[in-house]
């Protein structure tokens, strides 16, 4: 094995000076009492300590202090810019509400809060986890604002959403409402009241009005707000869908059993864009429609719809230009054709003669020339 090496030095001490001084050793004593002396008083000390007696008097911070006579700009509220900018001289900023009209404010309630817009790019920031369901149903822009009546300690908060036609505005209308509350209708504006507001739809805006408390306040000024989106949608020129005109004028369908849904009707993929009608509100049976797009085939897609209902229903007649089907679980009937463009039917019926009679209904809706 190789010599262990050692690190440290194993000699021995050894004073190499012969005489050590008279001073050293009573320096060195006296140090050694002088630490024991301090050691003695700190434990005799213990927790005694009274910081008063180390406080530096206020008269004497005072003297020595130097006096600030630097100009300070008194504070003043602030005021939003595109307020002040809209207000007539002399006269006091007036809110910027932008899209909503003048008189959802008065009585009491003021903004609480700046107009804010949102489109499909930032939406998440304000309905985090919802967003995707608006953007599926074509959203354009969300207006918000905060109102709020301090006598009464009263706030509510108004959604405001463009969804850019009626057809996206009552597909997300109908993707979220409560079917047990029964609608209200004001102008050009549908809607239902909540313990703590409304919700509704004005022609191609869809609205949430929700408040702080359950209060008749709330109540009062949501029915308001309400009429005032009525008035606004009736102003704009709204594009009805003919297939809701056939539904709600033609055939008289009371507008609260009106849906309109987007995709996955029927709950095949391949089906989008049905209208769907109740004649009689507390009935089973409805109509359904759906305008057939370039990109389609009526042939395959009316094909492709009986095709996957005889998946749960049993074929009583499919002639090729009507089909009338029994669901095997329901024992309801339905029929459904194809004709000029448009893939209607009816479903939800109690035999097949109903069916038929429905189907003929709508078709003559559709292109009997009757008004719309």
């Amino acid at each position: 094995m190789p010599p262990q090496e050692r690190v440290f030095n194993n000699r021995a001490r050894k004073v190499f000076r012969s005489r050590i001084s008279n001073g050293e050793l009573y320096f060195s004593a006296g140090f050694l009492v002088f630490v024991f002396i301090m050691g003695g008083w700190f434990a005799a000390q213990g927790t005694n300590y009274d910081p008063t007696e180390r406080d530096i008097s206020m008269a004497l911070m005072e003297s020595g202090s130097v006096e600030d006579n630097l100009y300070r700009t008194p504070l003043k509220l602030w005021v939003d810019p595109e307020q002040t900018a809209t207000a007539a001289p002399g006269a006091a900023p007036a809110a910027n509400l932008g899209i909503f009209p003048p008189d959802i404010v008065g009585n009491g309630w003021t903004p609480s809060s700046r107009m804010q817009e949102f489109d499909a790019s930032n939406l998440y920031e304000k309905i985090n986890g919802q967003a995707p369901q608006y953007v599926d149903f074509g959203f354009n822009r969300l207006h918000y604002i905060s109102l709020e009546k301090k006598d009464a300690g009263l706030d509510l908060s108004i959604e405001f959403y463009d969804m850019a036609t009626l057809p996206n505005a009552m597909g997300i209308f109908g993707a979220q409402r409560d079917v047990e509350r029964p609608l209200e209708q004001t102008g050009d504006a549908y809607y239902y009241l909540t313990d703590l507001g409304a919700l509704g739809i004005a022609g191609p805006f869809y609205f949430k009005i929700s408040g702080n408390a359950v209060d008749p306040g709330i109540i009062e000024k949501s029915k308001e707000l309400a009429e005032s989106f009525g008035i606004l949608a009736s102003s704009g020129n709204v594009d009805v869908p003919k297939a809701f005109a056939v539904l709600s004028k033609a055939l008289k369908v009371p507008f609260e059993t009106i849906i309109y849904e987007k995709i996955d009707v029927f709950q095949f993929s391949f089906a989008k864009d049905f209208w769907f009608g109740k004649p009689d509100v507390a009935g089973d049976l409805r109509y359904y429609l759906h305008q057939v797009t370039d990109t389609e085939d009526q042939a395959r897609l009316y094909a492709d719809l009986v095709s996957n209902f005889e998946a749960d229903h049993d074929a009583i007649k499919n002639d090729g230009g009507v089909a009338v089907l029994k669901h095997q679980f329901l024992s309801s009937f339905q029929a459904l054709s194809a004709d000029r463009g448009w893939i209607f039917g009816a479903d939800g019926a109690p035999d097949a003669e109903t069916a038929e009679s429905a189907l003929s209904a709508l078709k003559g809706a559709l292109f009997n020339g009757q008004e719309i």
